[in-house]
């Protein structure tokens, strides 16, 4: 697993370099670990750490506790992003790794 792992990280690294152009990261640059893409996401203020879910009519920001449509998290300096250049628009979404999510902290009682 571990090997398959790396190698799956070495191949999306060599597609980023070799096929785009080039970025320097810096680990202190960096807010989240894992690989963003770069989606056109319907919302007004959009942030790093929202909540991006994913419909049939495409990208937004999630409102909903619990949504089941959940697809991922903006990060604004991602370790690796994958985009090209008619990709430039949007906002950098990771799917799986480690990054902030933004939380909100209410309390909800529940009817019995």
């Amino acid at each position: 697993m571990k090997k398959l792992l790396t190698l799956l990280l070495i191949a999306a690294f060599s597609v980023h370099f070799f096929a785009f152009r080039p970025t320097v990261a810096f680990a202190v640059d960096i807010s989240s670990i894992g690989i963003a893409t770069y989606l056109n996401v319907n919302g007004k203020n959009i942030e790093n750490g929202d909540i991006v879910i994913a419909t049939a009519k495409g990208y937004f920001l999630s409102n909903n506790a619990y949504d089941p449509e959940v697809f991922g998290v903006v990060t604004d300096k991602p370790a690796i992003v994958l985009k090209s250049d008619s990709q430039q628009k949007g906002y950098p979404v990771i799917t799986n790794g480690v990054t902030y999510v933004k939380v909100v902290g209410q309390m909800v009682t529940s009817k019995k």
